[in-house]
């Protein structure tokens, strides 16, 4: 298994070249809240991200999924303003789909469940969120899902 941070980069690549990118903030730090959140409920925790996310004034905000952002960004495996995959990272990615012990890459309900999420319009997905995790019962700043796992 990777370190947690390792990780979560690689899904995220995985997860971004799935969608074709993602504009908005805002609805990246949503849709990755509820993959996380309905990936962990399906069990499946070795195989999601592992962010910890606050409640914050527009829904959960994960302060480190910022900054991974940013650092894929700076590498010059995203483009910065939607988020799409560069061939930097096409390349990158299909290099680690050679490794055996390799199980990051998203399984076909992962992928659809972000595709579904990432159709819908900002305020239909931040209620559905809302909703669903019970959002309104933590105080602002809240810790709403920790980190499960940390691997050195």
């Amino acid at each position: 298994m990777f370190p947690r941070e390792i990780s979560n980069r690689l899904l995220l690549l995985c997860l971004l070249s799935h969608l074709g990118g993602c504009k908005g903030a805002i609805r990246f730090q949503a849709i990755i809240f509820q993959v996380q959140r309905e990936t962990r409920k399906s069990g499946w925790t070795s195989r999601t991200f592992n962010y910890k996310f606050i409640r914050w004034s527009h829904g959960a905000y994960s302060k480190e999924l910022s900054m991974d952002l940013k650092l894929l960004t700076n590498k010059g495996l995203l483009e910065a303003d939607s988020n799409k995959v560069s061939q930097k990272a096409t390349k990158y990615l299909d290099s680690a789909k050679g490794i055996s012990n390799l199980e990051l890459i998203p399984t076909d309900s992962f992928a659809e469940l972000a595709k579904t999420l990432n159709q819908k319009s900002l305020p239909s997905l931040l209620l559905q969120i809302y909703e669903e995790s019970h959002m309104r019962e933590y105080k602002m700043g809240k810790v709403m899902q920790d980190t499960l796992y940390t691997i050195s």
